[in-house]
């Protein structure tokens, strides 16, 4: 086979794949599609037109969302509401908790505050003041908040404090894991952390 009978077969196949693969994985070939699609659509918009930055479901009757201007809106399983706000707070980034009685929020200028079933109260500031982008629960007693330049903070069941910083001084968005040794952050310039 010549070189160029070649690359024709090869662009062909690849042409073929990129137009059939979806179809065989979504299952809608030999069988029809077996599992309903996912629908997006707009659910509801804040009466404020606020940024919304991040939300933690913790179940079908329970969410909760942050925002721009210090505020909080919790989903009650029907409808979203502004449930607290705190005005001298620039912005919230982060939200995450691991039950109706443990939800974590981070912000601006350090801040954490802690949702304890009743209430949101500001439990810390960070000494260093770096707006805090993300946080992560992985129990009541250990969680992880990252900083605006590279801070990486653990909580320990009683205290926030400054773990390390990354030589990049990378702003993370999200933090996630599976365990307390298996937690992933990733941000600004690809950067993935493990």
């Amino acid at each position: 086979m010549s070189v160029r009978r070649w690359w024709r077969a090869v662009r062909w196949g690849a042409a073929v794949t990129l137009l059939v693969a979806p179809l065989f994985l979504s299952g809608c070939i030999f069988g029809g599609c077996p599992c309903p699609r996912l629908e997006w659509r707009l659910h509801t918009a804040t009466p404020e037109g606020v940024d919304l930055h991040h939300l933690y479901i913790a179940s079908a009757a329970e969410g909760w969302a942050v925002a721009n201007g210090g505020r909080i809106y919790r989903f009650d399983g029907i409808a979203w509401n502004l449930h607290t706000t705190f005005p001298d707070l620039a912005w919230f980034h982060g939200i995450h908790g691991v039950s109706p009685t443990q939800v974590w929020a981070v912000g601006a200028g350090g801040r954490i505050y802690r949702y304890d079933g009743t209430a949101w109260t500001l439990h810390t500031v960070v000494p260093e003041g770096v707006g805090l982008w993300s946080v992560y629960m992985v129990s009541p007693s250990e969680g992880w908040a990252w900083g605006a330049t590279g801070e990486i903070y653990r909580y320990n069941g009683t205290a926030w404090t400054l773990y390390r910083r990354t030589a990049e001084r990378t702003p993370c968005h999200g933090i996630h894991g599976l365990s307390p040794t298996d937690v992933w952050a990733v941000g600004h310039g690809g950067r993935i952390y493990h």
